[in-house]
């Protein structure tokens, strides 16, 4: 319940309800105190208006209600089946690995071979459709062209697109150019059983495998996608990868990635090889609970995600979530973007976190976009400021921390 909106005790007062982002690194909820009686941000409205008060549950009591619901399967020795959900499993993750298949004659390359050699989604029999993205070279043009032919000939449906010639600098470009291609793709058939193939670029493979490995994540939360390179040397997908301009990256082995893989396949001269490597540990803001910080359990993918109410003095919650950013990232390498929406702005919620940011030195980026699910579309997050200083702040080593202030169709655009 937001109460920063309360009057005072004599005038009418209307409060507003908030969503919170549910894919954060960690959830802090401070909530201003109401001035005639102190109410907990997790407690129902009053009872004048025929409001039923809800009795409050610690996150003990909380996560036993909720494994209630889910019956041991094993005897009483089995230990594990009898703790609270939130307690069990541990990380359900696999380690990301990547084949390279060799092709003995790039020139012979046959999308026969790419729908072969690539992995199926899960579920599928096979490759529903064939979008194959070319770089920006005229061999790779070439190169898209004769496959798109041969996939034709198998009797896939089959569409082209072309990664645009940019400067390093270009980084509007850069965004605009993945999200017209991502939207043209869906607009064009692909689903979650298409295969993409993104033909690298001569002299430009490490940041089209960068873009291929996005491209490929974008859609429907991801779909199988092969890189075909005639790079004479190995280049590890699952390293970080980063974009011609720095701003966009994608590293495997970091855990929030969920384990998926860049890319499914790599189609070389190289001999063929498996790449492997080993998820790093899960390491989110964990906050020791303070008397008025009410922790909540919460999972996915095994990985504990923190979670936690405040029920003190707003401006004290600002300054304590403040205190916890620097101590987890380091006031001098925290780089925060401040995004909110134009409600949550005009409420003050996004200037009043960004002010003690800045009041102890954290500098960062304050950034307002359009509020509803109607603008949770690429022009209205794309802001070029705000991609500019982003990526200014990579390149000083900065670490770039997005505090999606509102609700959920700003942590989610945002987080995408």
């Amino acid at each position: 319940i937001c109460e920063k909106c309360f009057a005072t005790p004599s005038k009418p007062r209307a409060a507003s309800l908030r969503s919170v982002p549910a894919k954060s690194v960690a959830l802090f909820v401070p909530l201003r105190a109401m001035p005639v009686k102190q109410q907990s941000a997790t407690a129902m409205p009053s009872t004048e208006k025929g409001g039923y008060p809800q009795k409050q549950r610690s996150s003990r009591a909380t996560s036993n209600f909720c494994s209630s619901f889910s019956q041991p399967q094993g005897t009483g020795q089995d230990t594990q089946m009898n703790l609270p959900f939130d307690a069990q499993p541990g990380m359900v993750l696999e380690d990301p690995s990547v084949e390279y298949v060799h092709v003995p004659d790039m020139t012979c390359l046959h999308a026969r071979d790419l729908l072969a050699e690539t992995p199926l989604p899960k579920g599928a029999e096979q490759f529903s459709s064939l979008h194959i993205i070319a770089g920006a070279s005229a061999a790779a043009r070439a190169e898209a062209g004769r496959l798109e032919q041969s996939g034709r000939d198998l009797g896939k449906e089959v569409s082209v697109y072309s990664w645009p010639e940019l400067s390093s600098d270009d980084i509007s470009g850069e965004y605009d150019a993945l999200f017209q291609i991502t939207s043209d793709m869906i607009l064009k058939g692909a689903d979650r059983a298409s295969l993409v193939v993104f033909v690298a670029a001569e002299g430009c493979e490490a940041s089209d495998m960068a873009i291929a490995a996005i491209l490929g994540m974008l859609p429907f939360r991801g779909v199988q996608t092969a890189f075909v390179t005639s790079e004479s040397e190995y280049r590890d997908p699952l390293a970080q990868l980063l974009s011609a301009s720095g701003l966009f990256e994608y590293s495997a082995e970091q855990p929030e990635r969920m384990g998926r893989r860049p890319l499914a396949a790599i189609f070389g001269p190289l001999p063929s090889r498996t790449f492997c490597r080993t998820l790093a540990p899960w390491a989110p803001l964990r906050p020791a609970a303070r008397a008025e910080e009410k922790p909540a359990p919460f999972k996915i993918g095994g990985l504990d995600l923190p979670m936690v109410t405040f029920e003190g003095r707003y401006s004290e919650g600002v300054e304590r979530l403040v205190q916890l950013l620097s101590e987890h990232y380091g006031a001098e390498r925290l780089f925060p973007v401040v995004a909110v929406g134009e409600t949550g702005d005009a409420l003050g919620y996004g200037k009043d976190i960004h002010a003690a940011l800045m009041a102890a030195g954290i500098g960062g980026h304050y950034f307002v976009h359009k509020s509803g699910e109607s603008f949770k579309r690429p022009d209205a997050y794309g802001e070029p400021q705000l991609l500019k200083d982003t990526a200014a702040a990579k390149r000083a080593g900065r670490h770039v921390v997005v505090l999606a202030v509102g609700g959920g169709v700003n942590g989610n655009a945002m987080g995408m």
